[in-house]
């Protein structure tokens, strides 16, 4: 293509974008204003349930216990009671309503899910179920990162 061929329809684009600014009564010209810059994604941070710490002293009210999910973890995550029952693989009806209730993480999923069986006995005949945060994909189900920059293992935030 010739470059005089390619003046014609640049100068007709050029025009019709100078003519969509529209006449200002020859005022001075002012620039628009800068769009403002997205702002950064909220960090996931949980101040409850989830809320990382080292002894029950660092935990609030509505999360007062310390839980460590693995005896070697050098830190755990606060956590509360959701309920207790006579079975290990079956949590407490409600409980999970429990946990919902005292997460403020914007990503993640609170569950009734751990208790303080031992070799799947419950002590004295009674398992006490602890909420914990789901998270990672366990069959097709996306359940969320982990707030507070806890680590995700075996589908637990710990």
């Amino acid at each position: 293509m010739r470059p005089a061929a390619l003046l014609v329809p640049l100068a007709s684009v050029l025009l019709g974008l100078l003519a969509g600014c529209g006449d200002d009564g020859g005022a001075t010209p002012q620039l628009d204003a800068p769009e403002a810059a997205d702002a950064p994604p909220a960090a996931n941070v949980a101040t409850k349930l989830a809320k990382a710490c080292a002894s029950p002293a660092e935990c609030p009210p509505e999360a007062p216990r310390c839980i460590k999910l693995s005896p070697t973890a050098a830190s755990g995550f606060c956590s509360l009671d959701c309920g207790s029952n006579t079975t290990v693989d079956m949590a407490p009806a409600g409980g999970t309503a429990l946990c919902e209730a005292q997460y403020d993480g914007t990503s993640g999923t609170p569950i009734c899910g751990a208790n303080d069986s031992t070799n799947d006995v419950c002590p004295g005949g009674t398992c006490t179920w602890v909420c914990v945060v789901a998270c990672g994909v366990l069959d097709a189900q996306d359940f969320g990162t982990c707030p507070n920059d806890l680590a995700c293992t075996g589908n637990a935030c710990n």
